[in-house]
């Protein structure tokens, strides 16, 4: 397919899509280049871009950009939406963390996990031209920019920073339980679009190495809800659940080892007290309850090991003394 004077190889198009690869020469990842879609509304309006597939285990996003495209594909809106729904396709096609990952290892390939690595630089790694690549040529382009990430065991979070303009209103519409608004994630996507003074947000979705129906549901509505904030679409926000600023952390660890059996669910309320699961001795199968140390919200209900969001031995649910099993959340009410 003949390549355009920008270096983009231009897909079928339809009046309201175009879709294009940007190339990324020289990878060494297998991969010939980024997939964007680019949906033109009916009006003059904003443009928002969504991300996601930084990581090749964190498909939960992939899926949800994908299905509002569907939706907006006959639907009426104003302004741009631009979406990359696998940022990393080599990282996906490798079905690990990143590129090049031994599996069950702990091992990262850096010039693959671009995470990190924004804006990134025309005569750097690997990862670091992708991320220039994609900076200069698609986020340049947004007003809002919202990046799709999972982890295995969390519950779902929003990052953004309060400090920039019309980020508090993003976090708000979106509609995630948990929101974390200081910014400590600098040198991210999200973090380099705040620092120019844009709305911006990094959202956790919860699951990995699969995609799960009920995080896919809230993506394609958060993303809806910001659409509607945003002015490009009509309608109310549809804000289905209780949302919260979080706060300090109350850390739950076994007291023994066994297998940890949860008794609640992530996202859910709790007080001070309440038995939030136990710990099950293989051998004797002696119980002992482990109850919420505070009042708050459940962030985690999993025995979470050492890297659990990369090494899959990390996701088992026996746990050895001192293991992370479960994390309350201070809360404050956000509607």
């Amino acid at each position: 397919m003949q390549k355009n004077s920008y270096g983009h190889r231009p897909h079928a198009q339809s009046n309201r899509e175009r879709c294009f690869t940007l190339d990324w020469p020289d990878n060494g990842a297998g991969v010939d280049g980024i997939f964007v879609r680019e949906i033109a509304g009916g009006g003059d309006g904003p443009t928002l871009l969504m991300t996601a597939g930084e990581h090749g285990v964190e498909l939960s996003g992939c899926a949800g950009i994908d299905s509002l495209c569907r939706r907006l594909a006959d639907t009426a809106f104003r302004g741009t939406v631009l979406a990359i729904p696998c940022l990393m396709p080599g990282n996906i096609r490798h079905r690990a963390h990143t590129h090049g990952q031994v599996y069950g290892s702990q091992e990262r390939r850096g010039e693959y996990d671009t995470y990190l690595a924004w804006p990134g630089r025309p005569d750097g790694s690997t990862g670091e031209r992708l991320c220039h690549r994609v900076w200069t040529e698609v986020v340049s382009r947004a007003d809002v920019v919202i990046n799709f990430h999972a982890w295995q065991n969390s519950a779902s979070c929003l990052f953004t920073d309060r400090s920039v303009p019309g980020a508090i209103a993003l976090a708000g519409s979106f509609g995630n339980v948990f929101n974390i608004l200081e910014d400590d994630l600098k040198g991210s996507l999200h973090s380099r679009v705040l620092q120019t003074g844009r709305p911006a947000a990094l959202v956790e979705t919860h699951g990995q190495c699969r995609i799960d129906p009920e995080a896919v549901i809230r993506v394609r509505q958060g993303l809806w809800n910001v659409m509607v904030t945003m002015g490009m679409v009509e309608g109310p926000l549809e804000l289905p659940r209780p949302m919260f600023e979080a706060g300090a952390e109350h850390l739950i660890r076994a007291p023994k080892a066994g297998l940890f059996v949860p008794l609640k669910a992530i996202e859910q309320v709790t007080r001070a007290g309440e038995l939030l699961g136990y710990m099950l001795d293989v051998e004797t199968g002696e119980r002992t309850d482990l109850v919420s140390p505070a009042d708050g919200a459940i962030w985690l209900i999993a025995r979470n090991g050492p890297k659990a969001d990369v090494v899959l031995q990390g996701m088992h649910a026996y746990a050895d003394p001192g293991d992370l099993v479960a994390l309350i959340k201070e809360i404050i009410p956000l509607n």
